[in-house]
């Protein structure tokens, strides 16, 4: 059932569009506030198996420093107990208050519970459904009443998304009209300030001042949804252009205008610009104006991208795991940059902040920032930060700590952080500077079954969801075992995370430790123990007397 958001006075919608021609400076802070919840039994370590947090809308409660919180556990917890989700999206008619039915734990979805056949897979913060193949959601944070899926928020009831508005960018509708490649990336704004739009952020500057807001827009609505500036814009105290909800958004020959803050062609000159500028200049208030009476929110992305001291990863050589100092710099396309060994290979990665969160680039140097949009959408991964605690962040499913002396107590146990980019890094290195080395060329691609040699030949089933990232289910005769996987195709090896409604056992081979891939003759050797193409290879292997070279 859609639901019409609550529209403001005739009076007030004219002055939200025609306001007058000062910007108006006030100051802002991105500080994230704690959020009351109600937490239950701390999660295992890895953060994919612990009972989730349970929401209250208790205020004086608040979770402790020492348990995890983890988003992604969250909904887990509120698909267990058969929740719908209701969010704000904007259709051609404008917002509704809908319900998310995708999400919704309907008959069929006894499927919370990752048997074989279950058409919903969860890994790292993310998911996605064979019924909805393409549309991944990553949850990046929550509130007693809500979580953050890829910066939209979900409610978990029909009052609470009405009560919510939209602090949060509203998912876009079926008809999305992308036409911003057609609008140019430079403008001008009065104040001599310029402005750069690409794709979910604009970034706004004059001299040494640079403002960053997120942006998301709605052109078949005439809307445009506007946060920010975000935490680390470099600007003075108190002269901050504050901008946080949807704004009427209009398109001119030579202008685009968002509210009352127009931006202007620099392809105009003399009075044409002038004019231009004058027509339009302070950015005003949004049309649903954003309510402060909302149970407040941990955005874990928003924690992350505020935190400027060096993070200690587990990162995963050509031969074994250890604890990078990961510092953020800066780069000469505007984009904070990390500088990381990964399996063996020197990577740049750029992370370009957007309404949903973070994308992860590999970054020459002199790369325009421009360039770094050019992926296909979901060809690689991104970096969803779902949880925080008083040691880390946690970003794909890997801790980011905050002091190196935890990550070398924790490194043993810990996956170590999978960028996803060291197999695009490699081949750009195959072409440049052939040949490529002998691990680069004997890196082989996963396929989508084995046959695990046991006491029988169990069936490994695998499923991408953002490759080199998936899910892994291992089936028995007596039951079958789910798990996340993280494949690592240059260093050669897995990273299995046991999923499911119980902790993993201490006995299970195969989650919780780096498990190395060899391919051979039949199949791959992985942490030592063979995985066949073909039952019928595995059921002979199964045949040979003990001692026999079947998996040599």
């Amino acid at each position: 059932m859609a639901v019409a958001p609550r529209l403001p006075a005739r009076g007030a919608l004219a002055r939200a569009v025609l306001a007058g021609v000062a910007l108006v400076w006030v100051p802002v802070s991105c500080a994230p506030r704690a959020t009351p919840l109600s937490p239950s039994e701390p999660g295992e370590a890895s953060g994919h198996t612990g009972v989730a947090p349970t929401p209250s809308a208790s205020a004086s409660q608040s979770t402790p420093a020492t348990v995890l919180r983890d988003a992604s556990a969250v909904v887990r917890e509120q698909l267990t107990r058969g929740a719908a989700f209701y969010g704000w999206t904007v259709t051609e008619g404008g917002p509704v208050c809908s319900d998310e039915s995708f999400l919704g734990a309907t008959a069929d979805a006894a499927l919370v519970r990752f048997r074989p056949d279950e058409w919903m897979f969860l890994h790292s913060g993310s998911f996605q459904t064979t019924r909805t193949l393409g549309q991944v959601h990553e949850f990046h944070g929550y509130s007693s009443a809500s979580v953050l899926d890829a910066g939209h928020e979900l409610f978990f009831s029909l009052e609470a998304c009405r009560r919510g508005d939209m602090r949060y960018a509203p998912r876009r509708g079926s008809a999305a009209g992308q036409r911003l490649p057609d609008l140019g990336t430079s403008w001008l704004l009065s104040g001599d300030w310029r402005a750069t739009l690409e794709h979910d952020f604009v970034s706004v500057s004059r001299r040494d001042e640079r403002l960053l807001y997120q942006v998301r827009f709605y052109f078949d609505a005439g809307l445009v949804y506007l946060r920010g500036p975000l935490a680390g814009a470099a600007a003075p105290p108190g002269a901050t252009p504050v901008a946080r909800g949807v704004y009427r958004l209009a398109e001119g020959q030579a202008y685009l205008q968002m509210g009352g803050w127009r931006f202007c062609s620099e392809e105009l000159e003399g009075e044409s610009l002038a004019r231009c500028l004058e027509a339009g200049a302070r950015l005003g208030p949004p049309l649903y104006p954003v309510l402060d009476t909302a149970p407040p929110m941990a955005d874990f992305a928003e924690e992350f991208w505020s935190y400027e001291a060096p993070l200690y990863v587990p990162v995963l050589g050509a031969a074994a795991v250890s604890c990078a100092p990961l510092e953020r710099q800066a780069s000469s396309h505007g984009l904070p940059v990390y500088r990381v060994n990964s399996e063996g290979l020197e990577l740049s990665i750029a992370l370009v902040r957007t309404v949903a969160g973070f994308d992860p680039f590999l970054a020459a140097p002199d790369t325009p920032s421009r360039f770094l949009h050019g992926k296909l959408s979901r060809s690689e991964p991104r970096l969803v930060v779902h949880g925080k605690n008083a040691k880390s962040f946690w970003i794909n499913g890997s801790p980011w700590f905050l002091r190196q002396a935890d990550c070398l107590k924790e490194l043993p146990h810990a996956k170590p952080v999978n960028f996803g980019l060291a197999a695009r890094a490699a081949a750009r290195a195959a072409e440049t500077h052939p040949p490529a080395s002998p691990r680069v060329q004997r890196t082989s691609t996963l396929e989508s079954e084995y046959y695990a040699l046991e006491s029988t030949c169990a069936r490994v089933a695998l499923t991408p969801l953002v490759d080199p990232m998936g899910r892994l289910v291992v089936e028995r005769p007596g039951g079958s075992a789910a798990y996340d996987y993280d494949y690592y195709p240059i260093a050669g090896a897995l990273w299995l995370s046991r999923i499911g409604s119980a902790p993993a056992q201490p006995s299970d081979p195969l989650a919780g430790r780096l498990l190395r891939v060899e391919p051979f003759g039949a199949g791959l050797q992985v942490g030592g123990a063979a995985w066949y193409a073909t039952r019928a290879a595995c059921e002979m292997a199964l045949k040979e007397p003990p001692g026999g070279d079947a998996a040599k």
